[in-house]
């Protein structure tokens, strides 16, 4: 009787995990399938219409792929086009118009008409700024970034170059790195001068405009100190007044510059180099001609004075070597010359710590 009660509590204690294991297996599965159920959306039972067409590239003029299109505001009705650009899409038929998106582009709102007639779209580049946008903003602002195939010394020319419709600039001379005077809000202003506040990092910069050189003409610009492949974008502000009070009434200009978003190593090597031309300079006149054009003006002055240092001709004359000069400054002022550009960035990090070098 021992032997066989024994045998019955074993199948009992091996049966009651098997049971309860299969009990917790069906359990699972219905979970999951009440999981799914409240997954599915619940979409209202509306009139549909069936929306055919293609989305292009504005700029090639070529159909483009992976395009989201939905129904505006409501992104429960969406499709996405294929490798030729061609989309399908079933919409309520109060729906009006179509909202695409896609990487690189900007939102485009594209009205409908009535019927199931097709609806072709041309999207622009997101280096065009949005028609639309999903919020209002208080400020008036623009954001750019940087390119780094160019060999500049200063992030003044692209600052120039890609944001001239909001920042007004000036160039100080022809002198690479010596910069750009930059307005916004006009020429004029209450402060010491009318250009913006430049903010790097978060961090207010005394641009030292006006500070005094002892060289006449020289400009110090404190832009030239931040290597261009150091900088990740520009964004700039036109009413920086609630932000920055009076200091940014001029406009502000806010430059980012790069940080490691990843703990793999990243490793950029840019090497650049440009070539510049000599100008085409103008014929002048040497001493000997000058000499003759400046007494035939002084002849026509009526001035009694008939002796002027600079038409001595005598080689022993005190000023003969000052007024004598020949020098061609043309020549030794322009020059042809290369220059060349090395840039290394490293970047990378681990669960302690994240690193951006540059060199």
């Amino acid at each position: 009787m021992k032997h066989i009660l024994s045998t019955f509590c074993l199948m009992a204690a091996v049966a009651a995990p098997v049971a309860a294991q299969e009990a917790d297996q069906e359990s699972a599965q219905a979970t999951v399938r009440d999981s799914a159920k409240m997954v599915k959306p619940m979409l209202p039972e509306v009139p549909m219409r069936e929306i055919k067409g293609r989305v292009y590239d504005n700029a090639t003029k070529q159909p483009t792929a992976g395009i989201s299109v939905s129904a505006f505001n409501d992104a429960r009705y969406a499709a996405m086009t294929d490798e030729k650009g061609d989309y399908v899409i079933r919409v309520p038929e109060y729906v009006t118009s179509l909202w695409m998106r896609g990487d690189g582009y900007n939102s485009l709102q594209v009205p409908l008409g009535k019927g199931n007639g097709s609806v072709d779209a041309y999207i622009f580049s997101d280096a065009f700024n949005p028609v639309y946008t999903t919020s209002g903003a208080a400020t008036s602002e623009r954001t750019v970034a940087v390119d780094y195939n160019t060999n500049e010394i200063s992030i003044d020319g692209q600052i120039q170059n890609k944001l001239g419709a909001d920042i007004h600039s000036i160039t100080r001379s022809g002198v690479p790195g010596m910069g750009v005077a930059m307005f916004m809000n006009g020429l004029n202003s209450l402060n010491t001068n009318a250009q913006p506040l430049v903010v790097i990092d978060g961090v207010i910069t005394d641009m030292r405009l006006s500070a005094p050189s002892v060289h006449d003409g020289f400009f110090n610009n404190l832009l030239a100190n931040i290597m261009v492949e150091d900088i990740e974008k520009i964004r700039v502000l036109k009413n920086g007044t609630a932000i920055y009070g009076a200091k940014g009434a001029n406009g502000v200009i806010l430059i980012e510059t790069k940080r490691n978003k990843s703990m793999a190593t990243k490793i950029d090597v840019s090497i650049g180099g440009s070539y510049e031309l000599l100008p085409k300079s103008m014929d002048m006149m040497d001493g000997e001609q000058y000499r003759i054009y400046a007494s035939e003006l002084i002849g026509t002055t009526g001035t009694t004075n008939n002796s002027f240092k600079f038409l001595q001709t005598n080689p022993n004359y005190y000023y003969y070597d000052v007024y004598h000069n020949n020098t061609d400054w043309q020549k030794h002022v322009y020059e042809e010359a290369f220059t060349q550009n090395y840039s290394i960035n490293v970047q990378g990090g681990d669960d302690v710590a994240n690193y951006n070098l540059s060199v």
